[in-house]
């Protein structure tokens, strides 16, 4: 059947431009969520019947706050974001409404051009919302899933018309925009994928229960519940109040699942806090492969231990998990208003101010701001080795660490003066700071962390040369490093 033909042809189409986009992201081309938006309008005014859906970035010249396209007659708003994660949907209602964009547009629709996760949760979004406007997550947070459902219904002439527009854009494979001559001269490109090693010997040991009580347990060394409020839910916290109840602590670098423990440490070392929880008859040693490599679930977990273990990697070295925000940020060190890293490449050293203090003028001794360069991961297993995928960030604090609450406009306004090659900076600063450790130091104290060690970005050497002034020249006559003030080299290609 045509209409069957037709679906097929649309599906097949629709998984190019998702793969399309998910390459473009792994490869730090920051371009890609504003081709998508123009591709993006004559598919969505097919589908949903906006005809008057514009991109308002371009038709009106500057960023609307938490929306990219729109639809004045049908009241309509649309993100479009490759980041599907609950905290990019919370950050995206907290612009709609507190720049009160509900007043002009009655629905938000949030587009996931990779694809969204399972379920977000609905009374933390509609609560931010409050009585403003209706957002429902299930039907107002969308991805291609979505839309190839909603064209399952279309008869052959609106599935054909849709049909078209995506053979325009992805007949041949290649995103809109960017296609790229494979006769030209080739470079390497470099990806934001950090390659990770860790030790062959995983450790692991169940819990020990009330039935196994540990024979170190006395009454003089029981403490108050770690959880006077409420009793502990999850297994972390299961583990954490075990260790509070023999007056215990222990490092962070460990996971906790199906009354099981997993770490690097070695578990049977008597003289370990986390020892003194586990059945002692149970530990067991693994190959980190023997463990991930069993289904989704393991490696799952896995990729939770590896962040514990980083979280623990940089702490020693004054850069704090933001729990809230889930990022890395470059702290403040011995009290002093600006930090500044050295870090070396092409046998030149550069000094990179990752942390700046400012004071009130008024009040010189109350805080403004302090503006930290940070950073998100996620870990990847690819070809038998282990990355992680870092993506650079800003952050804006009120005292160190809780966040400002003019943060997100301080960051949209930074981001708007940088460009790829200060994202590709930026990226190649926290590589290097990774790979790199402060020698031990026995005066200071040993931050050196034994069990991750990081290697180079993954990088390939077939890439089509571009003449990045010609297709992405530059706004300002420096295009220098934004946080340093200093003219910078673009050290690779994104």
């Amino acid at each position: 059947m045509n209409l069957q033909k037709a679906q097929n042809r649309i599906n097949e189409l629709m998984s190019n431009f998702v793969t399309q986009v998910k390459g473009s992201t792994a490869m730090g081309q920051t371009d890609i969520n504003r081709v998508s938006e123009t591709v993006l309008i004559p598919l969505f005014s097919e589908i949903f019947g906006y005809r008057k859906l514009r991109n308002l970035n371009f038709s009106e010249r500057q960023n609307f706050p938490g929306i990219d396209l729109a639809d004045d007659s049908s009241h309509v708003a649309v993100q479009i974001t490759s980041t599907p994660t609950g905290e990019k949907m919370k950050e995206t209602l907290r612009k709609f409404t507190d720049h009160q964009m509900f007043k002009k547009y009655d629905r938000l629709i949030i587009y996931i051009l990779t694809e969204k996760q399972k379920s977000y949760a609905s009374d933390t979004l509609k609560q931010i919302v409050g009585s403003s406007f209706s957002f429902n997550p299930e039907k107002d947070i969308l991805d291609y899933r979505d839309l190839l459902n909603m064209i399952a219904s279309f008869q052959i002439d609106k599935a054909m018309t849709i049909q078209n527009i995506l053979e325009a854009n992805f007949a041949d494979g290649k995103f809109p925009l960017l296609t790229i001559d494979h006769e030209k001269p080739t470079e390497k490109v470099y990806l934001n994928l950090l390659e990770i090693t860790f030790p062959d010997t995983l450790y692991i040991a169940e819990l020990l229960t009330d039935e196994k009580p540990s024979p170190k347990k006395s009454r003089s060394r029981m403490k108050a519940p770690a959880f006077p409020n409420k009793p502990p839910t999850t297994a972390r916290e299961k583990v954490q109040a075990a260790l509070a109840e023999l007056g215990l602590k222990f490092s962070m670098d460990w996971e906790a699942y199906e009354n099981q423990i997993i770490t690097f440490h070695d578990l049977g070392d008597h003289s370990l806090s986390l020892s003194q929880i586990v059945d002692q008859g149970t530990v067991t040693t693994l190959n980190p492969e023997e463990f991930y490599g069993i289904d989704e679930n393991y490696e799952r977990v896995f990729k939770s231990f590896l962040g514990r273990c980083m979280q623990q990697k940089l702490y020693r070295r004054q850069v704090q998990w933001q729990n809230k925000e889930k990022l890395f940020i470059f702290c403040e060190v011995d009290g002093l208003p600006e930090r500044i890293e050295k870090w070396s490449t092409d046998n030149r050293e550069y000094p990179r101010t990752v942390y700046q203090r400012t004071m009130k003028n008024n009040k010189p001794d109350e805080i403004l701001q302090c503006k930290h360069l940070a950073f998100r991961t996620q870990y990847k297993y690819y070809d038998n080795r282990w990355y992680v995928l870092i993506k650079p960030e800003w952050f804006f604090s009120r005292d160190g660490y809780r966040k400002d609450f003019f943060s997100s406009d301080s960051i949209d306004w930074l981001k708007k003066k940088e460009r790829n090659s200060h994202v590709a900076n930026h990226l190649s600063f926290i590589a290097h700071f990774l790979k790199y450790d402060n020698p031990p130091d026995l005066l200071k104290g040993d931050t050196f962390y034994p069990f991750l060690k990081f290697g180079s970005l993954a990088s390939f050497d077939t890439a089509p040369a571009l003449d990045d002034q010609s297709w992405n020249p530059s706004d300002d006559k420096e295009d220098g490093d934004t946080m340093n003030g200093i003219n910078n080299p673009l050290l690779f290609e994104i």
